[in-house]
């Protein structure tokens, strides 16, 4: 008896561990999930071409509204990248001030690091310049 009873709590562990997640039809209409393969989970965008020049996209993320990508979402998205180089560059100063933090972060490529951040914000404000031209 405690044998079968392990057995049935195993399986309903594993049938519910390995349900399949319902997409919820309040956040995405079941006329844009019609023809889509697979649904991520952490995030689905819809794409959208108004002109040949600019397109909409639409993001849905689970428990947050949707967001159009229009050029005041892309102006945001530079702001916030130019404050995470400023953030950085102020960090970087902070670092080098202190000997022993500065002698720290150069055993362990902390600087390094920096730079290759900045560099791919850098890109990637310079993607969403491109984006609002």
């Amino acid at each position: 008896m405690k044998k079968l009873s392990i057995f049935v709590l195993v399986c309903s562990f594993s049938t519910v561990l390995t349900a399949q997640e319902e997409i919820n039809s309040a956040i995405i209409p079941k006329s844009e999930l019609q023809g889509t393969k697979a649904v991520s989970k952490s995030r689905t965008t819809d794409s959208k071409v108004t002109d040949s020049h600019q397109s909409t996209t639409i993001s849905v993320r689970p428990g947050e509204a949707q967001v159009t990508h229009g050029a005041q979402f892309y102006q945001s998205e530079i702001d916030k990248i130019d404050r995470h180089i400023e953030m950085i560059d102020e960090k970087i100063a902070f670092v080098m001030n202190s000997p022993e933090d500065n002698q720290q972060a150069i055993d362990t490529g902390w600087f390094d690091q920096m730079e290759t951040i900045k560099s791919e914000l850098a890109a990637k404000k310079v993607a969403l310049q491109a984006k609002l031209n």
